[in-house]
């Protein structure tokens, strides 16, 4: 029987961390070690953890590791412990799942010559809504497009018409991090697990996504999304910078500089650009300038910047397209 580890990130949220371990207890599938990364919790985790489960093995953080950090030290430790056939199950603090769960999702992998495995996420009070579906990361769209689950499991019950996952109950074979490398250093949090599911699918690692290993979230979505308004100052800064926001534009840069495919990067980073002049024009709807040789007041929209700029990168794309053409002595 192959070993499993359960890799669960934690921080300051104790109840939500007990019954996650009480499904991981009821587990049929008994080969099991569940490293828990207990990220400067202030709440009594710790103490929780040595009195009601000593077997779990419990890692420290400060405070700062944030998902992407904690799941790095996870696997750090569990690389030095692994054998050969073991797997990583990443499992979130917040997910619950029935006694047969990690029986099936190893199932699973060992059906598709040890593939990543991903799992529907629901929510666990309303069993129907979905809220972690599979993805396709689409660059030319420049987004994640989520796939539909299909309602009649008995006609299809997996698909790999994927190429990433949200890390919300994924089972990852030991040998995809001796292959592939651990999660990246640049992503601290949202888009960490995107990036590591990419690189894999760049790799040629087989990938499947099961609608039969559901699990259930039973927290509030986390994250902070922009939706146009005035904003001040403070929720400029959070929306653009904050590891909890899901527009952090320093996240989106370094996801696309290391997983997208060079002939969509440009226009990925545009992108970013323009959601960066999107969130500004929130905290400044328009500039009011006065002219230097007349002292007429003129008004300037961002939103009217955002259009200029756009049209000037399409310009300028035309230009080095033509540019190509004329150097290998080609017509435009």
């Amino acid at each position: 029987m192959h070993k499993v580890f359960i890799l669960i990130p934690t921080h300051n949220r104790k109840e939500l961390l007990r019954k996650c371990l009480r499904c991981v207890r009821m587990q049929s599938y008994k080969n099991v070690e569940t490293v828990v990364i207990d990220d400067g919790t202030t709440d009594g985790t710790t103490e929780m953890l040595s009195r009601e489960y000593p077997h779990v093995t419990a890692l420290k953080g400060n405070g700062n590791l944030w998902w992407g950090g904690a799941m790095r030290m996870g696997v750090e430790h569990i690389l030095m412990r692994s054998g050969k056939g073991d797997f990583v199950l990443l499992m979130n603090d917040d997910t619950t799942f029935d006694g047969h769960y990690v029986k099936k999702i190893v199932s699973v992998s060992l059906d598709h010559k040890r593939a990543i495995v991903g799992s529907p996420c629901y929510d666990e009070l309303n069993k129907r809504k979905l809220t972690g579906a599979p993805v396709f990361m689409d660059w030319e769209q420049g987004g994640a497009i989520p796939l539909e689950v299909p309602s009649d499991l008995t006609r299809k019950k997996w698909t790999t018409d994927i190429n990433t996952f949200n890390g919300r109950g994924t089972l990852v074979p030991i040998e995809v991090f001796h292959h592939i490398g651990n999660f990246s250093k640049r992503l601290v949090h949202y888009g960490a697990d995107y990036e590591f599911f990419l690189r894999a699918k760049r790799y040629g690692i087989p990938m499947v996504f099961s609608f039969e290993t559901r699990v259930q979230n039973s927290a509030s979505p986390g994250g902070t999304s922009f939706k146009r308004r005035t904003i001040s100052l403070k929720e400029w800064r959070q929306l653009l910078f904050s590891k909890r926001s899901k527009s952090n534009i320093i996240t989106s840069y370094h996801l696309i500089r290391l997983s997208c495919p060079s002939r969509y990067k440009m226009r990925n980073y545009k992108r970013v650009l323009f959601r960066f002049l999107d969130i500004t024009a929130c905290l400044f709807p328009s500039l009011v300038l006065t002219s230097p040789f007349t002292g007429k007041r003129v008004e300037l929209s961002l939103y009217d910047m955002r259009y200029f700029l756009h049209r000037l990168f399409m310009m300028l794309r035309g230009l080095l397209w033509c540019l190509r053409r004329k150097i290998k002595g080609l017509p435009c």
